[in-house]
């Protein structure tokens, strides 16, 4: 691998996974022919601002996977290694060091995210004496909003925290394209519709646990008021919003597309609950508003 911008992306990545048990290895990932493609035109000066690779926990092995990642596929349970392009004009291989940025995140990003802006941002501004031109009473307000957005955050890393996680299917049915002859093929496939219903039984159990669970009546609090109700609903909607948007992902769509095509039983149960999620997201909606 002579091309110093690639030497400068496996360096960092290695340091970066250093004592890390995970596969591919960062050279095997990097010289293969998607490698290859995506480092090419992340270099180009048209092409994409930001190349992400993600290193977590793979289904059915005792090794970490590291991957490409558009972090739109999958959220981030493990490390992100992150690089940006700065230089407008592509990146130079005798300038790759002041063309890229690198930056790692681990775990959340949401809550990688609230750490930056209440530990570094927030106390950094907050320390500083000198603005400019700018008003005093524009400092104070501008302030205020930086504090009560960090109170947001704080509370979204909290709601969210008390959520549930999908299992999504094996990476080998990745393989199942999203279209309706694949889907008959997939649903005469005894093994695939077993492991497919295991799947949903347990967003089914997960889901009715959810649904049940019991808080604290907001009305009936001794401490309740305006903000602790709508602290309750905001809670509600951001669980069943991340359950409904872990619905939303390629591999879940695939997995009910298969079972309804072979008219699996378990359907039945879950579309109780499907019907469950979206009437208490609306639910909690309706109060947040």
């Amino acid at each position: 691998m002579s091309d110093a911008r690639i030497q400068y992306i496996q360096q960092k990545l290695e340091q970066g996974l250093d004592g890390w048990d995970f596969a591919p290895s960062v050279e095997t990932l990097l010289s293969g022919t998607r490698g290859r493609q995506v480092t090419d035109e992340f270099f180009k000066s048209d092409g994409p601002p930001k190349l992400l690779f993600f290193c977590q926990e793979a289904t059915g092995s005792s090794k970490a996977k590291l991957q490409f990642s558009t972090g739109r596929e999958e959220a981030l349970t493990g490390k992100c290694m992150f690089f940006t392009r700065i230089n407008p004009k592509g990146v130079d291989v005798k300038s790759v060091e002041t063309d890229i940025l690198y930056g790692e995140i681990m775990g959340s990003a949401l809550n990688s995210f609230q750490l930056v802006i209440d530990e570094c941002l927030k106390p950094a501004l907050e320390a500083q004496e000198n603005w400019g031109k700018c008003k005093e009473e524009s400092v104070s307000h501008f302030l205020t909003y930086m504090g009560k957005f960090t109170d947001l955050l704080t509370e979204a890393v909290h709601s969210l925290s008390g959520g549930i996680e999908l299992q999504m299917p094996d990476e080998k049915y990745d393989r199942i394209a999203p279209t309706q002859s694949a889907f008959a093929k997939a649903a005469v496939d005894s093994e695939v519709v077993s492991h497919f219903e295991t799947i949903v039984e347990k967003w089914s159990s997960q889901t009715e646990v959810l649904l049940e669970e019991k808080q604290a009546a907001p009305k009936d609090a001794d401490d309740s008021g305006p903000d602790t109700e709508f602290e309750y609903w905001r809670t509600r909607m951001a669980k069943f919003n991340n359950v409904a948007e872990q619905l939303k992902k390629p591999q879940a769509r695939v997995v009910i597309a298969v079972l309804t095509t072979s008219k699996s039983k378990v359907l039945r149960r879950w579309k109780n609950c499907d019907n469950g999620i979206t009437d208490a997201l609306n639910e909690a909606k309706d109060n947040v508003k």
